[in-house]
């Protein structure tokens, strides 16, 4: 990184460096075990200088640190080529779709690119809990993560790092990342397979036995958008899905917002080795509420379909049919014969805390929830109402659905709030088997959520949404 701003104060992409361990080293199963650190065990498979986005001026180059010189972002190095921003992110976004990325403080490297990642494909050396020292709650955190160049002494046998005096040298800081998670590989990846992550502490999420269709009503999810990819043809116009995720703006009075491309991380939940089993994702998007930019065209009179991955769609709807309608169809067509609505059998009316007893248990919970808001409350429940959706009774519904560890340690922090807050006589809760699951729709609109819960289909808010990746 270096520095742009008054005093270099905001960090800004100036290297990316990919490494992966060496042909020959990769299947012997002492590189995952091994308690040295040879950089030569890796190889670079993708290494690029990156030139300041939009012309911005590089104010501290941050040389000790990063190695780069007004000379490098200018010339290069031998074997290391200059390309700008957009090049850069679209190759790596690309390189690492649907794969395990290890790093160390590798969420800034996803924000410095503007990408979005999956959770249950990350893993941080920064946030390992057995790399962090427990020692003191410095800045108000119970663990605070440890520098890299210490890790590695410590766990690699004594080796050093970052010891040049023309800076830190990315493939060896990459490569270091990479050794650590190796040697702790197996214990790692078991807090995986056991329901456990940096962000979870539990069992194991219950696997849906069936494989189900993931449903995006872009127009109402907060923060999603659509970006023109390409200049309009006269007969149609590209695009890309983006996410306007909040990023540090240094001033803490104000957020700012970065568009990230968003579908490498969707196109990585229909990965055939991560769970729930997702082959496809649709995005809808309202056409009339869509500029159209076609030239001789002044309506959208029929519908667009655009293959934005492998198994990423975009559907623009006509101006005269609502996406609403659309994923309403699509929905009905596949519970007709699966509706938990069907016999009132099926949705177990249930209480807070079975829900939270549920929710906690030893054994993964074969049920999800339909909440519901069933009266108005205080003022003091406005704000949990707020952030479940529910904010006027008889209207919307919430569902906590605990299929990925992300998702269960958010179901299982709602239904503790709903305890603390003794909300039971203001929501009604239902249990319903999980094989009644055929499709999940991501909105926040509470009305199209309705009629989805009525078609007997699974909606996800956009927070949800994103503890699903």
């Amino acid at each position: 990184m270096v520095g742009t701003g008054r005093a270099g104060s905001k960090s800004m992409l100036a290297r990316v460096t990919v490494v992966r361990p060496h042909h020959s080293t990769s299947t012997s199963t002492s590189t995952s075990t091994s308690s040295t650190f040879r950089e030569e065990d890796f190889e670079v498979v993708y290494d690029r200088i990156v030139r300041p986005e939009n012309g911005k001026k590089i104010s501290d180059y941050r040389t000790k640190y990063s190695g780069i010189t007004k000379e490098i972002i200018r010339d290069g190095l031998p074997g290391v080529p200059v390309v700008d921003f957009s090049t850069a992110r679209s190759e790596v976004g690309a390189m690492i779709a649907g794969k395990r990325i290890v790093g160390h403080a590798v969420f800034n490297d996803f924000e410095a690119l503007r990408l979005v990642h999956p959770s249950n494909l990350t893993r941080d050396t920064a946030l390992y809990p057995p790399f962090m020292d427990s020692q003191g709650k410095k800045d108000g955190r119970r663990m605070r993560q440890r520098k890299l160049k210490y890790l590695v002494e410590e766990e690699l046998g004594g080796a050093l790092i970052q010891t040049g005096s023309g800076g830190h040298s990315s493939a060896e800081d990459a490569s270091a990342a990479l050794a650590l998670y190796l040697k702790h590989k197996i214990p790692w990846e078991s807090r995986f397979t056991e329901g456990e992550s940096t962000f979870t502490q539990g069992v194991q999420p219950k696997e849906l036995s069936n494989s189900i269709t993931l449903y995006l009503d872009g127009s109402n999810l907060g923060g999603v958008g659509l970006k023109k990819a390409e200049p309009a043809s006269a007969v149609s116009v590209s695009y890309s899905l983006v996410y306007n995720a909040t990023v540090e703006s240094g001033d803490p009075r104000h957020k700012a917002f970065s568009s990230v491309d968003w579908v490498p991380s969707l196109q990585s939940l229909t990965n055939g080795n991560v769970s729930p089993k997702i082959p496809e994702i649709v995005v809808f998007w309202d056409g009339a509420g869509l500029k159209h930019v076609v030239k001789g065209q002044k309506k959208r009179r029929e519908a667009e379909v655009q293959q934005l991955g492998p198994a990423v769609r975009l559907h623009i709807t006509p101006e005269s049919v609502e996406a609403d309608d659309t994923i309403v169809k699509m929905v009905a067509s596949e519970t007709k014969n699966v509706n938990f609505n069907t016999d009132p059998r099926n949705r177990i009316v249930v209480d807070v805390d079975t829900m939270l007893r549920t929710l906690t248990s030893d054994t993964p919970s074969a049920s999800f929830f339909i909440i519901r808001r069933k009266a108005g409350g205080t003022k003091t429940h406005k704000k949990i109402f707020t952030k479940i959706n529910l904010r006027r009774p008889r209207e919307g519904a919430h569902i906590l659905i605990p299929i990925t560890p992300r998702l269960h340690a958010q179901c299982v922090a709602t239904a503790r709030r709903l305890k603390h807050e003794k909300l039971n006589h203001l929501v009604e809760i239902s249990a319903v088997d999980l094989k009644y699951v055929k499709s999940i729709v991501a909105t926040d609109d509470v009305l199209l959520a309705d009629r989805i819960v009525a078609e007997g289909g699974v909606v996800l808010n956009c927070s949800q949404l994103l503890n699903l990746l």
